[in-house]
């Protein structure tokens, strides 16, 4: 099975310390187009510190033939 995945993101500053993100996905499976996905991700990250940021996304995530989902997440990232 091989499966085919293209993606393409964007991130807009929104001041100093934010950004919108967008993304969007797509996994094609080479077993039939029932097995096909489609990801949509619009999200905003702000900035706390050089290494420390804290984010919120909206994902839909649509499989053919199966209908589509709706998630959320937040949280907080820190480098090291």
């Amino acid at each position: 099975m091989n499966v085919g995945i293209t993606q393409a993101g964007v991130a807009l500053p929104v001041g100093r310390m934010g950004a919108v993100v967008a993304s969007w996905s797509r996994a094609d499976n080479d077993v039939g187009s029932q097995a096909d996905r489609r990801f949509a991700t619009l999200g905003y990250t702000h900035r706390l510190s050089r290494r420390t940021d804290v984010y919120a996304m909206l994902m839909s995530d649509r499989i053919q033939g199966n209908g589509s989902a709706i998630s959320t997440g937040v949280g907080i990232r820190h480098g090291f």
